[in-house]
């Protein structure tokens, strides 16, 4: 799975911060197989998220997770 998640101007590296605090979190899930946040080198605003989860139902614990309301519904940026 891949998204992407474009920061409000001005929020940058704050989006940064929590991605990479989500991403640490969300490795640790049982059902995570890979999960990498890259940020553009050319719009610093602009994130892709390529994850890989063992099958549907870790895919539906991750977006369940304390951590992804915390990082994700609750913070800045626009996820799409």
């Amino acid at each position: 799975m891949a998204g992407t998640w474009i920061a409000k101007s001005g929020s940058e590296d704050r989006v940064k911060d929590i991605l990479a605090r989500l991403a640490q979190e969300t490795r640790r899930e049982p059902g995570c197989v890979k999960y990498v946040a890259h940020q553009s080198r050319d719009d610093s605003a602009h994130f892709v998220l390529y994850e890989v989860y063992r099958d549907p139902n870790a895919l539906r614990a991750h977006s369940e997770s304390g951590h992804f309301n915390r990082y994700v519904l609750r913070r800045g940026g626009t996820l799409s």
